[in-house]
Parts: C-alpha cells; structure tokens; sequence
C-alpha cells in the first residue's frame, strides 16, 4: 500500500479513538463513572499505537526524508513540536492513574482537561499533516522513494506491532467504540451511586455529543471506502439501537456540531498550494 496513504488510514483509527475519549469525557462531566480498565486500554492505544508506532514512523522515516530535499522543514520541526505537546498530555494521564487509583473523583476531574488538551493538540496536527504535508510528499517523493518508504514502513510496523498488531489495537478500538460511542447511553450508576432507572442517559449534551460524533464517524467512513482502507468499520452504524433510543433530536446542524466539538470550528484551514 501506498505508506502514505496508510498515514492516513492510521490517522482514521486515531480519530476514531479521539471520539472515544470525548464520550468519556462527557461521562465524567455529567458526573457518569467510566471503567478505569477502559481508560487503560485507551492509554495503551495511545502509548503504543499512536506514540510509539504512528510518531515513531514519521519521526524516523517519514520527516527525514523531507528534511533531506529540504521540504517544509519549518512544519516538519512544528510536527514534531505537537508530538511531543501529545506525549506530555498521555504522560500526565497514566501518572494520574497511578496517583489518583481508587479516588476516582479525583481522577476524573484531572483526567478531563488533560484529554482535551490532547485532543486539541491532535485535532490542529491532523489538518496540518493531511492538508499539507502528506500531499506535499506524494508529489516531491519519486516512485523509487515511494517504494523505498513502503518497504521501511513494513519493516517498521514488523518490529513494533508484530504479526497481527495493527488487528489487535483494531479490536480495541471496536470493543471501545461500541461502549462508548454507538452503546453509550445505557450506564448502571453514576459515581455518587445514583441508578438511571429508565437504563438511559437522560443528558442532553452527552446524547448530543454522541450522536454528533457518529455524524462525523459516518462521513469519515464514507472517506475510508473511498480510499480502499483494510479497516472495517462497520460496527459503527448509524442504525444502532442505542441511537434510536435517544430522546434528542436527531438531526445535528453545524451550529451543534460547533458546540460539541469547539476545536473543530477553530481550525484554520491552510491556502491551497498554488
């Protein structure tokens, strides 16, 4: 597969679980408890997968070889600055993991500000890698470099993931996503030990935010297709029960898709390449 288009497949995956972490963050505000085992396996997707696998490709194969013919140097050196930004936010969430265990009041009211920080970090570094740096090395990068990079990127996800690794952190993405995005409004309890009895979230800005992001999922999905992604998303319909269920209204203009997602809305799209 073109390597980088497979940046961007990866991209889709890191997306998918930026939706995820915003659910539970919309949890822990409304005051709903989210499993610690949960957020560990998140932090294990961003540790590894994101960190250690995705950063670490770009770093060590991808941004050399811009650097090298010279190529946006100054985004690549702003690139590398929001990976680093990123692996602050996840350091300082598994620390809190450790220092917060069994308080979970106190985890949660830490664990919310840092993921948006997180959040925001990679929302602005998507654009800046999809809208311009990506394409600016599908064009200067020649066939034989192409492939050069291709066989590199193999090697490198050999080492990092293993046979079946990228299957692996897929499963743990889908087994996230059903949780907390397509099966988010049924929760027990609350964490001052209030039962839902109606079995629903009755919080309008959490029915929102869910169905919102599956909008945004939707299309995102439509995108992959179109692009031959090997990931299956399909897990990710806009069908499920848990939606039909909402109460709130289903259809989400751009004014709440702002409102939801504040970080989208603050993106400055970058001028076309003349």
């Amino acid at each position: 597969m073109n390597p980088i288009q497979e940046l961007f497949h990866e991209h889709d995956l890191i997306k998918l679980m930026s939706q995820v972490l915003g659910s539970m963050n919309a949890r822990m505000i409304e005051g709903f408890t989210v499993k610690t085992e949960d957020i560990e396996e998140a932090m294990a997707f961003l540790e590894e997968f994101v960190d250690e696998y995705h950063f670490g490709k770009e770093e060590n194969l991808l941004f050399p070889r811009l650097r090298g013919k010279g190529v946006e140097t100054e985004l690549v050196d702003e690139l590398v600055a929001d990976h680093l930004s990123a692996r602050e936010y996840a350091s300082e969430i598994r620390n809190l993991l450790e220092a917060k265990k069994g308080n979970e009041r106190e985890l949660f009211k830490a664990f919310v500000p840092r993921t948006e920080g997180f959040l925001a970090v990679m929302a602005l570094h998507f654009d800046k890698e999809e809208e311009i740096l990506y394409l600016r090395a599908e064009d200067i990068l020649s066939d034989e470099e192409m492939d050069e990079l291709e066989a590199e990127s193999e090697e490198f996800e050999a080492d990092m993931l293993g046979a079946g690794g990228h299957e692996e952190y897929h499963e743990l993405l889908g087994n996230l996503s059903r949780r907390y995005l397509c099966q988010a409004l049924s929760v027990p309890e609350n964490i001052h030990g209030e039962t839902e009895k109606t079995g629903m979230i009755p919080m309008p800005v959490l029915c929102v935010r869910v169905l919102a992001g599956l909008a945004i999922l939707a299309a995102d999905k439509m995108r992959l297709h179109a692009r031959g992604s090997r990931y299956d998303f399909s897990y990710l319909s806009l069908n499920s029960s848990a939606v039909k269920r909402c109460s709130c209204v289903p259809t989400i203009s751009t004014a709440k898709l702002a409102a939801v997602f504040p970080m989208r809305a603050q993106v400055v799209r970058p001028q076309p390449f003349s």
